[in-house]
């Protein structure tokens, strides 16, 4: 297998993510559930809301702040966040299992307690903007148009194993330690997953200047030197001068391309945060982008789906069966452990499609796959009885999401001049509509409203997905660099050959003179 640059990076990245996930994934999963059986009826579901909410204002801001404090510290910082909300969570777990001190200790008391997971929520919700959007720049900058399906799939193939090992650790963890020792292992893993962002390095790229020159193939007949030296001088000089000249064509073709692009002394002036925010705003209501939020808006219902109804709605057809309350979230997260199976399968296989055969044929097979899940949930609140049925919802769901997830982060990284502020404007609208969608899966009651918010959901979907197939896709990077090398090369070749002949002559000449 080959081992492409940056993937190291992309690695370390992911396994951060990993640590990060495995403790969120299965908290967030809970969060409603859990909090009213432990007493704090709703909190759980207002708290979440409240995190999406955060997460839209924070990601407003997540650019800025970014390119203020960089990449590294950013995921770090995010991380920390994940950490104090999954931590919070330990109130009401103690809270449940402590109930001769409720009247004792004040982080017993369910005002303190509801203020606390408020709290979390809220700064777990601006942490997450910039967490997402660091994520979506470092990978982006890790990966070439060539291999940026490979890449972002990946990460999401990594990132995923959380959904599976989280769910693990819950189902088994919860049943036979209880609540705190649960949220005691989760924290713990949040803050190491935090760490693991500091160990991150700049992403190496290749100059466009040695990929001209490597691809060229330029050859310098030194048949007439005689001196090892002599023929270093002459390749050193080529060198030189070549490198002078592709940079002079490339930064010509920029100007071309862009006139008002910035110099790269303009572009800390660029960066400040107040231009950082104008540009967040421009991207949003640009032409280009409106295509894109249609699909955006399908994956936050997607996310509110599996990270707000799934559980309920298993719980929900698990009556007829005598199981207590730990055995009903058991079986609940085990038949979530699929979703991270579907997620993973899922970006391996649309990231080939993307890099082989282009975005188009992704969206379409994207479509497929997103009738086949729908398909599935709607056989299953018919049938309403948990099953072997439950298990093919879930893994069919994740199977979906991460073909658009996968599709929606190649598209932001490499459709847009900056890869920074389509990810801002991405967290943005996602989190806004996560939060729209809780409020709307909360009042669905019966099956007969599932039934007509899934197939509503649906319609939805294929035509978000029909938009985003008019998008008008770039030609893929190594196409259009054959026809611009053959024009540089041409270029540069008849300069080389010019130039290798007068250094030709001027080294037959001085052998002469000195002779």
């Amino acid at each position: 297998m080959k081992f492409e640059k940056n993937q190291g990076k992309v690695t370390l990245l992911a396994i951060g993510f990993l640590f990060l996930f495995i403790a969120f994934n299965s908290a967030d999963n809970l969060a409603a559930k859990i909090m009213k059986e432990d007493g704090f009826d709703n909190m759980g579901f207002y708290s979440m809301s409240l995190l999406y909410l955060a997460f839209a204002f924070g990601s407003f801001f997540s650019t800025a702040i970014v390119n203020k404090i960089g990449v590294k510290f950013s995921l770090f910082i995010g991380g920390l966040c994940y950490f104090f909300r999954i931590f919070c969570f330990l109130f009401p777990a103690y809270y449940n299992e402590n109930k001769e001190y409720r009247e004792q200790y004040l982080y017993l008391k369910t005002g303190f307690i509801d203020s606390m997971i408020l709290v979390s929520a809220m700064i777990n919700g601006l942490g997450s903007g910039i967490l997402w959007t660091s994520q979506g720049k470092y990978v982006s900058s890790c990966a070439t148009d060539e291999n940026k399906g490979f890449f972002f799939s990946y990460f999401f193939f990594i990132f995923m194993i959380s959904q599976i090992l989280g769910n693990l650790i819950a189902a088994f963890v919860i049943r036979a330690n209880g609540q705190p020792t649960y949220y005691i292992i989760m924290s713990s893993l949040s803050f190491f997953g935090s760490l693991v962002f500091l160990f991150l390095t700049q992403p190496s790229e290749e100059s466009k200047v040695s990929k001209i020159l490597k691809d060229s193939e330029i050859i310098v007949d030194n048949k007439k030197l005689d001196s090892i030296v002599e023929k270093q001088e002459l390749n050193q000089n080529l060198i030189n001068t070549l490198e002078r000249q592709t940079l002079g064509i490339v930064e010509i073709a920029d100007l071309q391309k862009d006139p008002y692009k910035p110099k790269k002394d303009q572009v800390k002036v660029r960066g400040k945060f107040k231009q950082d925010l104008i540009d967040v705003f421009q991207m949003l209501v640009s032409k280009k982008m409106r295509k894109i939020i249609p699909l955006i808006i399908w994956s936050a219902l997607s996310l509110a789906t599996f990270a707000g109804s799934f559980v309920t709605m298993m719980t929900a057809t698990m009556k007829e069966y005598d199981w207590s309350e730990n055995e009903q979230l058991e079986m609940s997260l085990l038949a979530m452990i699929p979703l991270g199976l579907g997620e993973m399968s899922g970006s391996v296989i649309i990231g080939k499609i993307m890099d082989k055969y282009g975005q188009k044929i992704a969206i379409i097979t994207c479509s497929i796959k997103l009738s086949i899940s729908i398909l599935l949930i709607l056989a299953y609140i018919a049938y309403f009885k948990y099953s072997v049925l439950t298990f093919f919802v879930t893994f069919f769901w994740g199977f979906q999401d991460s073909n658009l997830n996968n599709i929606l982060n190649c598209i932001l990284g490499f459709e847009f001049e900056s890869n920074t502020v389509p990810f801002s404007v991405y967290s943005l609208v996602q989190a806004i509509f996560v939060f729209i969608f809780m409020i709307v899966q909360s009042l669905i009651l019966t099956r007969t409203d599932y039934f007509i918010y899934f197939s509503v959901c649906y319609a939805y979907g294929i035509v978000s997905l029909f938009i985003l197939y008019t998008f008008d896709f770039k030609k893929k990077k190594n196409d259009q660099e054959k026809i611009q090398l053959s024009e540089d090369q041409g270029l540069l070749e008849e300069e080389t050959k010019e130039g290798v002949k007068i250094l030709n002559e001027d080294l037959i000449e001085n052998k002469i003179l000195n002779y």
